[in-house]
């Protein structure tokens, strides 16, 4: 009887992967220190508020589509522009009817009212009223947000009594921020720094 083959392609991928990661960390390192010449000594430090021109505010914002309906929260992506955290929340119906975003003056809890507490000293807070997640079958999710510069961590809260989600945001101070959204393309931005 032939004996099973093993999965070579996974083991080649897995060294290939290896391979890779000392390759971009390599590159990486070597731009870190390759840097000097300019009177700098090559060390990574993370950005300040200060160091990142914004022009967000830290006041609450509302918006939304105003078209009735439900949404759902298919997926989030984040990204860097520049200087700014950009994370982009995905829907599956459009822009979500109405939708507001402020920093949080009290713990955010989830639907049994325990404390979500995200990472950070701060968590901005958007609201998606009339909202549900598909996001890991629709429960209270952390979500990796990445390599960012300000956003430590992003977890999505379901309030289905409420019809509402929460997307918390968790942030080393009040920064400014900016939310916006997309006519028809089923995407809210959120964008700090």
């Amino acid at each position: 009887m032939p004996r099973a083959s093993h999965p070579t392609p996974v083991r080649r991928r897995g060294r290939l992967s290896a391979a890779a990661l000392t390759v971009v960390v390599g590159a990486v390192g070597a731009v870190a220190v390759g840097c000097g010449g300019d009177g700098q000594t090559g060390a990574v430090t993370s950005l300040s508020a200060a160091d990142c021109p914004f022009s967000g505010a830290a006041d609450p914002v509302e918006g939304g589509s105003g078209e009735p309906g439900a949404s759902t929260l298919t997926g989030i992506d984040t990204a860097k522009d520049g200087c700014v955290d950009v994370v982009t929340l995905r829907f599956d119906d459009g822009e979500p009817a109405r939708w507001t975003a402020a920093y949080a003056d009290a713990a955010v809890l989830d639907a049994r009212g325990d404390d979500v507490a995200p990472g950070g000293a701060e968590a901005l807070v958007v609201t998606v009223h009339g909202a549900t997640s598909a996001v890991d079958g629709g429960a209270v999710t952390g979500v990796g947000p990445g390599p960012l510069d300000y956003v430590e961590d992003l977890v999505v809260v379901p309030l289905p009594d409420d019809d509402e989600l929460r997307i918390v945001l968790g942030l080393p101070e009040r920064l400014p921020f900016d939310v916006s959204g997309s006519d028809g393309a089923g995407v809210l931005e959120v964008r700090t720094g």
